[in-house]
């Protein structure tokens, strides 16, 4: 995950888990322990601020 500190927390209908930290956005795939972390770059305009 992309810090410790959580901030926002949703289950979506499919079971994953979204969750809002200091440092990003991470999704933790429903039926597995599997994590992917959205974070920004702020040489990127396109990436999630």
């Amino acid at each position: 995950m992309s810090s410790n500190m959580v901030r926002a927390l949703l289950e979506d209908s499919k079971g994953n888990l979204w969750i809002g930290t200091s440092n990003g956005l991470n999704l933790k795939l429903a039926g597995t322990d599997k994590f992917v972390s959205f974070l920004n770059d702020k040489k990127d305009t396109l990436s999630i601020s």
